[in-house]
């Protein structure tokens, strides 16, 4: 095994034959394997129990040599997969392990004949080889993940300069051209410069086990790239953008922008699919990185108060930040009153005291509760107090008294309080000490209190909605909830 690896990798994997795509290391390695089952079935051992360790040796034997061949590709992969040729030729030489490996299973006698030791050695080793064949997959198709992001880069700035004029309407026909066509112009770059010449290498120089298996990773990585760039790049830091930017304010994507790129998906989906010859419809159209894509330029088309409303709605885990990991608690009493003729909503919430609040300081500590009403339809409202600081009190008592107008647009369910302890920090951004939530529900009054923690708790659809406002840097009431809900206590204290 070992000599037909080194003597393939001095001619640098060339094909066995003309019309096949793996190297002679395989051809060898089976013709050496197949010689040695001869020899052992030959020897008509009248003893059935030795005869069954000769099987069990060989079976043995042949797990060793196959595995030790893939361990030796996988180790080396890295290097080849510069050579886009040879690349494939490896990928293919461990899908032609797995053929072989089932012919010789069959030429031993299969299920019938071979002893059950044997034979679960055999589907292992099939289970073995054939995640190796996904891992060394998954090496190449990141090797070209640059590649890609260089291409989706130049497909995120076509996309940003597409303008709207006047109210789209995604339904015209007129506006259905213009969308068809410039999302072919921005696909430029992706489809024809970057995937096709690759991709007609790889369909002539793999098997179609290999191919399909390739073409998997490239549609993920493509999508993958999409998200991250385009429809949900990393939070845009609040308080490093030091005021808002062309640039930053760009990315926030309009409906027209989110139409074409829509559009864009569907031209990226059939060129994979390849009317039949690439991956099949079903798996393209389940694909998890499609369904998270779609989803997120559903919420992207939504005014910020829906985001928002859509957030407090979904988002229950964030009322326990802290019983993990409390950093103290907070006592609250809230009064809920909806204007019987109105339907005016009002809440007030009565801060008592903050207790046994986790916090090292070499300086002086002023700890006070910032209270937060999140929710729809708050635009030119009051959504914030602040209490006084107490000055070195790790238990301070507050006794102070907020009240917020909510108005009568939407119902209470909406709307939740976000309550922080914070260190009062002069001339600087104050520290975060610890965070709660509390869902407000038409309840009248109560009062409660609420372990502390260092951040709050989000699934995928609460940081898709989180990136989604953190990129409408000129909407103040989008900044301060993307800062409210990111902020996390600092590690080092």
């Amino acid at each position: 095994m070992i000599g037909a690896l080194e003597r393939d990798k001095k001619y640098e994997f060339p094909s066995s034959s003309p019309h096949s795509v793996f190297s002679n290391s395989v051809v060898d390695i089976f013709c050496s394997l197949n010689q040695s089952f001869e020899i052992v079935r030959k020897l008509d051992c009248p003893d059935p129990e030795i005869q069954a360790v000769y099987m069990i040796k060989f079976t043995m034997t042949v797990q060793n040599v196959l595995l030790q061949y893939a361990e030796k590709i996988v180790n080396e992969f890295d290097v080849w997969c510069q050579e886009g040729k040879t690349a494939c030729i490896l990928m293919n030489n461990i899908q032609q392990l797995r053929v072989q490996l089932e012919k010789l299973y069959e030429t031993m006698g299969g299920g019938e004949k071979l002893s059950p030791e044997c034979s679960e050695v055999f589907k292992e080793l099939q289970v073995k080889l054939n995640l190796t064949l996904d891992e060394i997959c998954v090496i190449f198709a990141r090797s070209l993940d640059s590649d890609i992001h260089d291409s989706v880069e130049v497909v995120a700035n076509l996309l940003f300069k597409i303008k709207s004029t006047g109210n789209f309407n995604p339904a015209l026909p007129s506006s259905q051209n213009t969308i068809q066509q410039e999302s072919e112009e921005m696909l430029q770059s992706l489809l024809c410069t970057t995937l096709e010449g690759r991709l007609e290498v790889f369909h002539n120089a793999c098997e179609k086990t290999v191919l399909k298996r390739l073409l998997k990773e490239l549609w993920k990585l493509t999508l993958q790239n999409i998200e991250k760039i385009i429809v949900l790049p990393p939070l845009v830091d609040i308080k490093e953008m030091g005021g808002i930017t062309s640039q930053f304010d760009s990315r926030n994507m309009s409906l027209k922008q989110c139409a074409v790129l829509e559009n864009a998906l569907l031209r990226i989906k059939e060129y994979f699919h390849a009317s039949g010859s690439g991956l099949k419809k079903g798996f393209l159209d389940k694909c998890p990185q499609l369904q998270s894509l779609k989803s997120a330029l559903y919420l992207y088309t939504q005014t910020t108060d829906s985001l928002i409303k859509e957030f407090v709605k979904s988002q229950m885990s964030q009322e326990d930040p802290g019983v993990d990991n409390p950093v103290g608690e907070v006592l609250v009493q809230v009064d809920l009153f909806t204007h019987p003729g109105t339907g005016e909503h009002k809440v007030t919430v009565k801060v008592v005291a903050a207790k046994d609040l986790i916090w090292q300081s070499s300086g002086m500590f002023r700890p006070f509760v910032e209270v937060n009403i999140v929710g729809p339809n708050l635009n030119g409202k009051r959504r914030k107090y602040s209490t006084k600081s107490k000055n070195n009190n790790w238990s301070p008592n507050y006794n102070e008294t907020a009240c917020f107008v909510l108005g009568n647009e939407d119902v209470l369910d909406n709307y939740e309080l976000h309550i922080c302890v914070k260190d009062y920090c002069f001339a600087r951004t104050d520290n975060l000490v610890g965070m709660t939530v509390l869902h407000l529900k038409n309840m009248g009054s109560y009062a409660c209190s609420s372990a502390l923690g260092r951040y709050i708790q989000m699934d995928s659809k609460g940081w898709t909605i989180l990136k989604i406002l953190s990129q409408r840097v000129s909407d103040e009431v989008a900044r301060e909830f993307v800062f409210l809900k990111s902020t996390r206590r600092s590690e080092t204290v």
